[in-house]
């Protein structure tokens, strides 16, 4: 659920309490800070099970063993495990995260829109440069793909339509 409010100078916010705050951006390329996978625990539905199995090359109950555990307040739910740094599929590769089981991850991930909305996507692009520095796109991007999709999506947004 949505609720619009317009401000006195006319401007309409959204506030989004599924998402505890109010929306004034819309999706954004993913920055591969990693943030979101070290704040969350996904769920994991039984169905999703094996299909993340096969995506690993394990038996069902390997994974259960090793990558889950039993959601505490949901059953028939299960969560992914977390180790020190987050997610037990997050991984870093020179400063930029990635996810093992990106090709078949849980729909809470593939549900996750990075968004300047996110407190999380705003303190990963905060930690891309010391404080009251400008950045650079190439300095937030490291691949020529990630830089096209982050200055297509931050375009967007100012100029309030997709091309």
């Amino acid at each position: 659920m949505w609720v619009r409010l317009i401000t006195c100078d006319g401007k309409e916010l959204q506030y989004r309490p599924d998402l505890g705050g109010f929306e004034q951006w819309g999706e954004i390329a993913c920055l591969r800070c990693g943030i979101c996978c070290t704040r969350w625990q996904p769920e994991v539905a039984a169905e999703e099970v094996h299909r993340m199995a096969r995506g690993l090359g394990v038996s069902p109950q390997e994974f259960r063993q090793n990558y889950i555990d039993e959601h505490p307040y949901k059953p028939g739910l299960f969560l992914l495990r977390r180790n020190a740094s987050g997610c037990v599929f997050l991984r870093y590769d020179q400063g930029q995260a990635s996810c093992v089981v990106h090709p078949f991850r849980p729909e809470a991930c593939r549900q996750w829109t990075p968004s300047l909305f996110r407190p999380e996507c705003r303190e990963g692009l905060n930690r891309k440069a010391p404080p009251d520095h400008l950045l650079l796109p190439d300095q937030v991007c490291t691949s020529p793909e990630d830089l096209s999709a982050l200055c297509h999506s931050l375009t967007t947004q100012a100029t309030g339509r997709s091309s």
